[in-house]
């Protein structure tokens, strides 16, 4: 089936059941709709050819899925229930983007089946832009949630990023970022800005987030702004390290090690 899209060029529509399916759905110019189950990506590799846009790289231990120069991509749950994309590997990233333009993940459930500890994540796009993220569970065992490198344009908006080991994002080098309605729980490291401007959170949740120092590592930011924001049951040593200008009183604090006073 084929729906038209204003201005753009036609766009596939594609419903799979099985990784496979899934795997052989992915490319430029589609949108693929889960149907209702678990999608495990390390599983199908094997006998996976791929092509110049989607192939398997190695990593530490096993695959990573990567998908190269995709434009206009949509992946979204058929259904209500968000189906759940996994990949075994603790060192690789589920789905890696590399020079990918207007991607939009939409109600998936996305992470690994085991932790690690070093390296990897759930999602990383690199050089790519008009990524949005809406309604999708990003979660560990991977060690970073979103991880973003020479990025612009993102909107994550109505998602979670819970469970990683590491860090909840990691963003170097991007611009015109913004989380919405989000929230981050439970996750054994806090987030790391360098190089980025123009990135806000707005309306978002830090709940039981660990830190052995700080919640926020800032570096060489512009018009970082957080606000309405709440943040509860965290612990770290300090809630940023930089200036915490960002931070508007519109935010609400309560029962953190930290003093957001300091």
């Amino acid at each position: 089936m084929e729906a038209s899209v204003p201005g753009a060029q036609k766009v596939e529509e594609i419903t799979v059941s099985t990784e496979r399916e899934l795997l052989a759905a992915l490319g430029s110019n589609r949108r693929i709709l889960l149907n209702e189950g678990v999608y495990n990506l390390t599983a199908a590799e094997p006998g996976f050819w791929g092509n110049a846009d989607v192939y398997f790289e190695e990593y530490y231990d096993g695959p990573e899925l990567t998908l190269c120069n995709v434009q206009n991509l949509t992946i979204e749950s058929a259904g209500d229930t968000r189906s759940e994309i996994v990949c075994e590997p603790r060192y690789a990233y589920v789905m890696s983007f590399l020079d990918c333009t207007n991607i939009r993940i939409i109600n998936i459930k996305i992470g690994h089946t085991e932790g690690g500890e070093c390296s990897g994540g759930v999602l990383s796009f690199e050089n790519s832009t008009g990524i949005s993220i809406d309604n999708t569970d990003m979660y560990g065992c991977g060690t970073t949630g979103l991880y973003l490198y020479q990025s612009t344009d993102v909107n994550v908006a109505g998602s979670s990023i819970y469970g990683c080991t590491h860090l909840i994002m990691n963003i170097y080098g991007s611009s015109n970022i913004r989380f919405t309605n989000c929230v981050f729980r439970d996750n054994a490291g806090g987030s790391v800005l360098k190089s980025v401007s123009n990135f806000t959170i707005d309306a978002c949740s830090f709940l039981r987030n660990t830190d052995e120092s700080r919640l926020f590592y800032l570096s060489e930011t512009e018009n970082v702004v957080v606000q309405n924001s709440e943040f509860v049951d965290n612990v770290a040593e300090k809630l940023i390290y930089n200036d915490k200008d960002e931070f508007e009183d519109s935010n609400r604090f309560e029962n953190n090690t930290f003093d957001e006073e300091e």
